[in-house]
């Protein structure tokens, strides 16, 4: 049996920003089996806290575009009540151009 102090591993990456935190290297298919349901597990939780998380985030970020949008239409009115609108005073315009003709 050779003994060695070292592995090796050469990784082709599809997505980057992949972590290998864990390395599990035995000769005892149980080991390997036992260790394999308890990474499982843990990605399991980890994956259901993301999607807990991301959906928080989602609807946080929903309700700020609301709000943005709520605030953007509030302003436009006030510019609207206040003075007359783009087209109303394109309609001037043309009156005033017919009238010196």
């Amino acid at each position: 049996m050779y003994e060695s102090g070292f592995v090796g591993f050469d990784l082709w990456q599809v997505k980057s920003g992949t972590i290998f935190d864990k390395i599990f290297v035995t000769d005892s298919p149980d080991e390997a089996k036992e260790a394999a349901h308890e990474i499982l597990e843990r990605l399991k939780a980890e994956k259901k806290q993301k999607e807990e998380f991301d959906e928080i985030e989602s609807k946080r970020v929903e309700e700020e575009m609301l709000k943005e949008q709520d605030q953007a239409q509030g302003q436009g009115q006030g510019q609207a009540s206040s003075g007359e609108s783009g087209s109303e005073m394109q309609n001037e315009d043309i009156d005033l151009e017919r009238d010196e003709l």
